[in-house]
């Protein structure tokens, strides 16, 4: 199955503790299936383009630190488009976690909308 083939990417990851410092209150996320099964990895910085796409969509940016890799897939070599398609994955995982994580209000005409965020776990 390819993460594209489903919309609820929960099945693909869970959220854990960071496996190298237990005092890190940021959590870390362990794919569970794929080609990157049981890559354990974090998110850092994350922040949004200033200029819209021609299409008005926005394009976002991240870095991430990868904190556990398993032996059968630690000196793998990867093509680049792999390596696209990993970031692919857990840039849709980062944005599913921060759409679960706002809960929006619209107002009653529609026009406006409150957004209240619940405590990060990324």
């Amino acid at each position: 199955m390819d993460v594209s083939d489903t919309k609820n990417l929960t099945e693909w990851y869970d959220i854990v503790p960071n496996p190298q410092n237990e005092d890190d209150e940021q959590q870390a996320f362990h794919i569970k299936q794929g080609k990157f099964q049981d890559v354990i990895y974090k998110y850092n910085r994350f922040g949004v383009n200033d200029k819209p796409n021609e299409d008005g969509t926005l394009t976002y940016k991240f870095e991430y630190d990868i904190l556990e890799i398993p032996e059968d897939i630690v000196n793998k070599q990867y093509a680049d488009e792999e390596g696209k398609e990993f970031e692919t994955l857990i840039g849709d995982i980062l944005i599913e976690v921060i759409q679960d994580n706002i809960k929006k209000t619209e107002s009653e005409d529609g026009k406006t909308r409150r957004y209240d965020f619940k405590k990060p776990v990324v």
